[in-house]
């Protein structure tokens, strides 16, 4: 999370909550601001990263930064939520998609499928060619920066992503990112 969206989940807590000293939170005032959030139709894993973000918040003014004397609100609990279950699209629905999708989306579909990668700029946006081994058919893929203990992983090239990895080379004079997402 960077800081635009942490204090997107924080601004409605203020809202419902007003300004309360943070030493002065309270359970009860956790309470009143989860009731309104459900109230507003929010879902439980909304509500309750909302929840983490402040006890964070205060764990760190009391034990980091002395700011506070102690998190009040430190063993609020909160019910986990329903995992929203995702139907994928049927193989139709694939194709039609591949078919509509401009050339960039079609490379990151594929290549998230077939390597197996992170989608997004923590691994799939940072393939490049150079770290395309034609030779030995592997990519070797930047590990994100949630794994520090492997610094990068090696994938192999499935045959039916190897036609492609053709094409998209010489479109891309074997230079550059896989994906041109921008």
């Amino acid at each position: 999370f960077n800081l635009s969206c942490t204090l997107s989940h924080v601004r409605p807590c203020l809202e419902e909550i007003g300004l309360v000293p943070a030493a002065d939170l309270t359970h009860a005032h956790m309470r009143k601001m989860v009731s309104g959030f459900k109230a507003a139709g929010l879902k439980q894993n909304g509500i309750n990263r909302k929840i983490s973000i402040i006890k964070a918040a205060l764990t760190w003014a009391a034990d980091e930064q002395e700011l506070i004397e102690a998190n009040q609100v430190a063993q609020f609990k909160c019910p986990r939520g329903e995992d929203e279950k995702i139907v994928p699209p049927s193989p139709a629905e694939v194709r039609r998609i591949m078919q509509a999708a401009p050339q960039h989306v079609h490379r990151a579909v594929l290549l998230s499928f077939y390597l197996g990668v992170r989608v997004g700029a923590s691994e799939l946006f940072r393939i490049t060619w150079e770290q395309v081994d034609m030779e030995r058919g592997v990519v070797h893929v930047r590990s994100a920066k949630k794994n520090k203990a492997v610094a990068w992983r090696e994938l192999p090239i499935s045959p039916a992503l190897s036609a492609f990895r053709v094409t998209w080379g010489n479109l891309d004079g074997w230079q550059g990112p896989l994906v041109h997402y921008k």
